[in-house]
């Protein structure tokens, strides 16, 4: 386990799937990650790579071979090498290898990097092309389930999400695991009161939203976090039924539609990679 820590956060991180393990605030005392709980769901903030959501059929084809892979990829079960390691700083490595061309059949490495600064923690990721001749093709999203509710002596109702952008927006609904054509409006007000009724047909699931800002609150706490992300084009908003937890997901990247046909050059939401090439992405959360 790797560690972070200032005079205001103690950060957690997990060298398996370079996954955050806890957000902690010295001065509110307060933990602000979901703790995992197996009853409910076992990860706390899985990073999503080499797809995100599901494969129609958990299947793709590339180059006439069919390979499989099962929703969001390979990555958060991956062990991570340490490439820099400080106080306040860590950036975590992996790479292809021959089992992972098994299923997916592309040169490549990820890099993770984890800062924190005042009540800020900065993730930031890269991926390379380390092809010389081949194109990579890929999508990467994010995870990180937050602890609803914050503060102990409320319930997970008593909180919202505050969008900064579009005060309306539909949402894309999903079929086993799947996008399909049926929308609906997600909110109309900028604002979502969380409930479990809400995520009874899974994730809310948005295309192109403007915003880059989302933020935890409730009218009965000064506590909350700031969710902050920039220039994804799909987002997720998710938890399950009696769980303490929501997640935000800003993805590059979305699960098959219905009607996909399972080639993967023609995946929605696929990054193309020259050889050499890299692709950075990356959110921050503020804490309070």
């Amino acid at each position: 386990m790797v560690t972070l820590q200032n005079n205001d956060l103690i950060v957690e991180i997990n060298e398996n799937g370079a996954e955050l393990n806890r957000l902690y605030h010295k001065k509110t005392k307060k933990e602000y990650l979901w703790n995992g709980d197996t009853k409910f769901w076992g990860r706390k903030a899985p990073l999503l790579f080499p797809i995100v959501g599901k494969l129609k059929d958990n299947k793709m084809w590339y180059n006439g071979e069919e390979y499989q892979m099962s929703q969001h990829g390979f990555a958060r079960d991956l062990p991570f090498s340490i490439k820099t390691l400080g106080s306040d700083r860590a950036v975590l490595h992996c790479t292809s290898s021959e089992n992972t061309k098994k299923v997916f059949p592309f040169d490549w490495s990820l890099y993770c990097e984890y800062s924190i600064q005042g009540d800020d923690i900065a993730v930031k990721s890269k991926v390379v092309n380390e092809s010389k001749t081949k194109p990579l093709l890929f999508s990467i999203g994010y995870h990180p389930a937050f602890k609803v509710p914050i503060d102990e002596n409320l319930t997970f109702d008593d909180y919202y999400l505050i969008f900064n952008g579009d005060k309306k927006a539909e949402r894309w609904m999903i079929s086993d695991g799947l996008i399909s054509e049926k929308r609906e409006i997600a909110f109309d007000n900028g604002i979502i009161r969380l409930n479990d009724q809400i995520f009874s047909q899974d994730a809310l699931v948005f295309k192109g939203l403007n915003c880059n800002e989302i933020k935890i609150r409730s009218e009965h706490s000064d506590h909350g976090i700031t969710f902050s992300f920039d220039g994804f084009p799909y987002l997720g908003i998710w938890s399950k039924a009696g769980a303490s937890f929501v997640c935000i997901e800003p993805w590059h990247g979305i699960a098959d539609s219905i009607h996909h046909n399972g080639d993967f050059l023609l995946k929605e939401g696929i990054i193309r990679l020259n050889p050499g090439e890299e692709f950075d992405c990356g959110y921050t959360v503020g804490l309070f």
